[in-house]
């Protein structure tokens, strides 16, 4: 069973938690376990999502903030040249 079946079951046994302290003790396990296994999941697939976009579009070669800078510069070049003709 994949782990996104369990969650309904998680969620109802929550409703009415059993009362014996070993019962408990393998319900948080088995929710801890579950935990785990999603936080792993979510990594692999924002892992995927980077290299997907890389592959698409490329790896940023600039910073926004030297891009910024960049602009600027071509602003002032444009306004210098039209100045002086």
């Amino acid at each position: 069973m994949s782990p996104v079946q369990y969650i309904p079951a998680m969620l109802e046994t929550l409703k009415s938690l059993p009362d014996d302290p070993e019962d408990l003790k393998g319900l948080v396990a088995l929710m801890g376990e579950e935990i785990k296994s999603l936080t792993l999941k979510v990594e692999d697939l924002q892992g995927q999502l980077a290299a997907h976009r890389k592959a698409r579009f490329g790896s940023k070669s600039e910073k926004p903030r030297s891009a910024g800078l960049r602009l600027a510069g071509r602003h002032r070049d444009r306004a210098g040249r039209s100045g002086a003709a």
